[in-house]
């Protein structure tokens, strides 16, 4: 797909040249059929407890830690072009294709803005949970559940395009939302007579 993007400035490298005041250069968006898979090395400990003197109830702690490597994204038109001046990487360089007058607007020049194996992602952090159930006799039975997660650390390397950061914690472009904690717990009694009241509580952490 093509579009026309505004409110930018068209790139070559060593110079500026503004093709129009409105549309400076056209982007090609979408898949690639150039694409490679994405590959993870993913590692995990985790604990069971189940103790005799509570023998309904269990617990899991989890460690995990994932390196994804070769992560497919959206580079970004203007990055391109940034990239492309600041560094003269083909990488980036290589994307972007002038008319024969060395417009990316007029005559069919375009930034090629698709999807491309680029950086990686690095995340790695605790899960746990818990469950109890309790006879009640006459009155039923009550059970309560818990599931909770804290991430470690969220590090984005995006090729070069700047500096890997760590998004863990934070909301907002271009962490989108990656809070280092959430949760969420249920409490349920399940009376006589097929009556069931449950709360669940569910947190998302600043």
């Amino acid at each position: 797909m093509q579009c026309a993007l505004t409110g930018v400035t068209a790139a070559q490298y060593g110079q500026i040249a503004n093709a129009n005041g409105l549309f400076d250069y056209n982007a090609i968006i979408g898949g690639n059929e150039d694409l490679q898979p994405e590959t993870a090395t993913t590692n995990t400990i985790g604990l069971v407890l189940q103790p005799r003197i509570l023998p309904d109830f269990n617990a899991t702690i989890d460690w995990w830690d994932i390196k994804l490597t070769s992560a497919i994204s959206n580079i970004g038109a203007q990055s391109i072009l940034d990239s492309c001046i600041a560094s003269g990487s083909p990488i980036f360089c290589s994307r972007i294709h002038r008319d024969p007058n060395g417009s990316l607007w007029l005559g069919g020049g375009y930034v090629d803005n698709r999807l491309a194996n680029l950086g990686s992602l690095k995340v790695r952090g605790i899960d746990g949970s818990a469950d109890y159930f309790l006879p009640l006799g006459r009155l039923g039975s009550a059970n309560v559940e818990f599931r909770g997660g804290y991430v470690l650390r969220w590090i984005v390397d995006n090729g070069g395009l700047s500096e890997p950061y760590d998004c863990a914690g934070l909301f907002g472009a271009p962490c989108v939302m990656q809070p280092r904690w959430k949760h969420t717990a249920r409490a349920t009694w399940n009376a006589p007579y097929g009556i069931t009241v449950s709360l669940k509580w569910r947190h998302v952490g600043a």
